[in-house]
C-alpha cells in the first residue's frame, strides 16, 4: 500500500482532470537472480550415475531454448572431471522430475545451477572415498579429471572413473551413485511501480 500511495501522490490523483483525460495504474512483479516471489523458489536435482561414469539428472528446470541444459551439464561435467557427452539432462516430466518454481526471471542458472552442483558434489565426495581407498591416498590429493580420478602430484597414478563405480557395484555389499539436493536462496522481494520501488 506504501507503494501505490507514494504512486498516487506522485501523479497528483486527486487533482481535477480534463475532459477525457484519465489516470490508471498498472503494476506487476518480476524476479531476478533467484528473488523470491512463491514459498518456494528452490529447484530439485536427482543424479543417477551409471558404471560407465556417464550421468543420467533430473531436474526441475524447463530448458526452453535458454540453454538451461547446457549449462548445467556444464556445471555438472566440470565438477565431476566428465566431457558434456557424459551429461543427460531430464526435464519437464512431472512424473519423474524433482520440483523447480518455473523457468522465468533469469533465475534457472543460478538456482538449477546450484542444485546440479550440489548434487554432484555428493556425488563426488563418494566417488573420492572410493578413490582414496583404490588409490592408497588422502582425499585432499585426489582430483577428478578427464573420466579419472588422480593423483594431484603423481597424475599417471589414477584410475578410470567407470572402472571404480564398476568395482564398486560388484563388489559384496555393492552400490551405486544417487544423489538428490533440493535448493533454494534467502532473498527480500522488491516490487516496483510506476517509479516508486519498495521492500
Amino acid at each position: 500500500m506504501e507503494c501505490l500511495d507514494t504512486v498516487k501522490t506522485k501523479l497528483e490523483w486527486s487533482q481535477p482532470r480534463r475532459p477525457g483525460e484519465g489516470v490508471g495504474i498498472a503494476s506487476l512483479i518480476h524476479v531476478g537472480g533467484g528473488a523470491r516471489v512463491y514459498k518456494s523458489d528452490g529447484c530439485g536435482t536427482i543424479i543417477k550415475m551409471d558404471d560407465f561414469g556417464k550421468v543420467d539428472l533430473f531436474s526441475g528446470a524447463t530448458d526452453m531454448g535458454q540453454g538451461s541444459d547446457t549449462v548445467i551439464a556444464q556445471i555438472v561435467a566440470e565438477e565431476l572431471g566428465l566431457n558434456m557427452e557424459d551429461i543427460h539432462v531430464i526435464h519437464s516430466d512431472t512424473d519423474i522430475c524433482p520440483w523447480d518454481v518455473g523457468s522465468h526471471a533469469s533465475r534457472t542458472t543460478f538456482i538449477a545451477g546450484n542444485a546440479a552442483l550440489g548434487a554432484a558434489r555428493k556425488i563426488k565426495s563418494r566417488i573420492l572415498e572410493m578413490a582414496a581407498k583404490e588409490l592408497y591416498a588422502p582425499l585432499e590429493k585426489l582430483v577428478l579429471r578427464n573420466r579419472h580420478i588422480q593423483h594431484a602430484d603423481e597424475p599417471d597414478r589414477k584410475v578410470e572413473i567407470g572402472k571404480l563405480l564398476r568395482k564398486a557395484h560388484f563388489s559384496h555389499g555393492g552400490q551405486m551413485l544417487m544423489a538428490s539436493i533440493s535448493t533454494t536462496r534467502p532473498t527480500r522481494t522488491w516490487a516496483r511501480i510506476s517509479g516508486a520501488t519498495c521492500p
